[in-house]
């Protein structure tokens, strides 16, 4: 056990590593927080190695999802934010707070802040009551302090591989779902749990009826990744506000390079002919 913890240690070590940053597009990060609203859940193109595998693997971008929990007065039950409280660092307790499952720290809140210049995107639940709002908040907040569950998010890798010689549900436990009975979690998991408490929809199976009714089916939770909430017809997808994105016309005032440059990439950019400095794009 001991051997097992330890290569278990080193091998979420070197898998957490962040690479360079991503150079994202610059964008007003003091408006997303101010736009943001409760149980919004927040796409996180992820640079750690394996993030860059779920990625691969789920032909996505994002790689982690985080639920926005806003400040602590947000939290209406007493007791669920008395909870709360105890797992909120006393330099954090006025900050805009989300609530994540980190691989080598579990389930913990942290500033928004964090996620300053990273490549995010917005995934709001359409719809959703205020009263359920706070279901999802007291569902998900409950699951403070369970360990990142590294078991799932391996057998999950497995699963989204594209090959395999076994059939996919003799690989592992994954598909044995108990509601309520996890010890540990991972990031989207823990959200679709907290979403089904008030019969919101991810991405669930849809059947006809023979009557031509729809019926609409829970998909397993462990199963899911950041990108079904990119893909749910239930979430809206907000882009993050750009600089200068404000009114009608606004793209008639940016500052668009008059020099003939252009870029392959953030670090590769090249002059491809002489443009006029008054000449239009």
């Amino acid at each position: 056990m001991f051997f097992y913890k330890k290569i278990r240690h080193k091998l979420v070590a070197w898998l957490i590593v962040n690479n360079k940053p991503l150079n994202a597009d610059l964008f007003d990060f003091t408006r997303l927080k101010d736009e943001v609203e409760i149980c919004d859940v927040l796409l996180v193109e992820g640079r750690s190695r394996v993030a860059q595998i779920i990625k691969v693997l789920s032909q996505s971008p994002w790689s982690h999802s985080v639920l926005n929990i806003g400040h602590l007065e947000n939290i209406k039950m007493p007791e669920i934010r008395t909870f709360v409280e105890k797992f909120v660092q006393p330099e954090d307790r006025d900050k805009h707070l989300i609530l994540e499952a980190l691989f080598d720290q579990g389930i913990v809140l942290k500033p928004i802040d964090k996620y300053r210049g990273e490549h995010l995107r917005i995934c709001r639940p359409t719809g959703l009551f205020p009263g359920d709002a706070q279901k999802v908040l007291t569902s998900s907040l409950k699951n403070l302090g369970k360990q990142y569950n590294t078991r799932q998010i391996f057998d999950l890798l497995r699963f989204l591989l594209p090959v395999t010689i076994l059939p996919r549900r003799w690989l592992s436990t994954l598909f044995e779902y108990q509601e309520g009975s996890r010890t540990e979690e991972i990031c989207s998991s823990m959200l679709v749990d907290a979403f089904n408490t008030v019969g919101f929809p991810v991405r669930p199976i849809i059947k006809m009826m023979p009557d031509n009714q729809i019926e609409l089916i829970r998909r397993n939770p462990l199963l899911y990744t950041p990108s079904d909430f990119d893909y749910s017809p239930y979430f809206n997808i907000i882009k993050y506000p750009i600089y200068g994105s404000a009114g009608k016309g606004y793209y008639h005032d940016l500052n668009w390079n008059r020099e003939g440059k252009m870029a392959n990439s953030d670090t590769d950019i090249f002059t491809y002919k002489s443009v006029p400095r008054n000449a239009p794009t």
